[in-house]
């Protein structure tokens, strides 16, 4: 875990234990941040999208993992495992769209491309709304600007050269 301000930025192993993460360790750093902005990484999706190895595989476990980044006011989870990039909220019907997490899927390396699929796992009580999907090579820049983060697709266009790939998204205070 890296923290630089206001921001906490969590890194997840979910290789010790595949499929799963150390939940005691995070609820313990997420009792302990005072941290305006939590953003959390892994490699693999928690809500299935394309590949089924994910934290799917699991959903009692990502059911408690997710509700820990809910409590803890987390705004975005970023991973990789699916080769393309996809963008959704995950919507947990309660209307407040500040307890919703967004899921940010970047996983263009390198790697053959995925074709699109559905968000057709267990998605226990939440309900996966897509924002954007490409099926591109890129990557996500976040800004963080005092209370502001924004994050942006950027989709490669040639050898070396980047561009707005017509995703972004603001994330501000919500007092």
């Amino acid at each position: 875990a890296v923290e630089y301000d206001n921001l906490l930025l969590i890194a997840l192993d979910q290789y010790t234990e595949s499929h799963k993460i150390n939940q005691p360790w995070l609820d313990e750093l997420l009792a302990t941040t005072d941290r305006e902005h939590i953003f959390a990484a892994g490699h693999e999706p928690a809500f299935k999208v394309f590949n089924i190895s994910c934290l799917d595989t699991y959903p009692d476990e990502r059911n408690l993992f997710w509700e820990s980044l809910t409590k803890a006011g987390a705004k975005a989870y970023f991973c990789g495992h699916n080769h393309f990039y996809d963008h959704a909220v995950i919507d947990d019907g309660d209307d407040h769209s500040t307890h919703d997490i967004h899921q940010v899927i970047v996983g263009t390396g390198g790697s053959s491309l995925f074709a699109d699929s559905e968000y057709e796992g267990d998605n226990g009580r939440w309900t996966p709304e897509r924002i954007y999907h490409a099926q591109e090579t890129g990557y996500v820049l976040a800004e963080v600007n005092d209370s502001e983060v924004r994050i942006i697709w950027k989709h490669r266009v040639d050898r070396s050269v980047f561009e707005d790939g017509g995703d972004s998204y603001t994330f501000t205070p919500t007092g």
